[in-house]
């Protein structure tokens, strides 16, 4: 489990259109709006492409809240409180406090885009960061999903329920 780093004070930030670090992580690919580095580590918030078909497994975080806005698409959050899954479409909402599990896969024929904000963003980066190079190591055989488990535990993330 990595420690929060001390970070600079915040300071206003602006991201325009198109702009942001792009990275292809399991299956999506994330577009940073804000990076901890330029929020004094309060905040990450990236836009996220899901193909049909791809999500991300049910999983718990034990350092950040996860909120996720759905700006296109369609798709279905598991986990606590969710019953069987609940849908969400464009203009759907969902917080993931810390401590809770949940996961989404996208449903239907359209690429999903989501709007992802974590919070505090001290680690969530490193940790995509690291996924990434998993995910580009992988391309031909996919990721060995205890690489990915041992990735994420680092930073205090565990997949599967309860």
């Amino acid at each position: 489990m990595t420690e929060p780093t001390a970070a600079a004070a915040p300071r206003n930030h602006v991201s325009l259109p198109g702009a942001g670090r792009v990275e292809a992580v399991l299956g999506t690919v994330a577009t940073y709006k804000a990076e901890a580095s330029e929020t004094g580590g309060h905040l990450v918030c990236a836009e996220i492409t899901v193909p049909p078909g791809q999500g991300i497994p049910p999983h718990r975080h034990t350092q950040e809240d996860e909120s996720f806005y759905v700006l296109a698409g369609r798709v279905v959050i598991e986990g606590d409180d969710c019953g069987g899954g609940v849908a969400l479409g464009t203009g759907g909402f969902f917080y993931g406090p810390r401590g809770h599990v949940h996961g989404f896969r996208c449903e239907g024929e359209e690429t999903a885009r989501l709007l992802v904000l974590v919070s505090p963003g001290t680690g969530i980066g490193a940790m995509f960061t690291e996924l990434a190079g998993l995910t580009a190591a992988g391309q031909e055989g996919g990721v060995d999903p205890a690489h990915i488990a041992a990735v994420c535990g680092r930073y205090g993330i565990a997949f599967g329920p309860g």
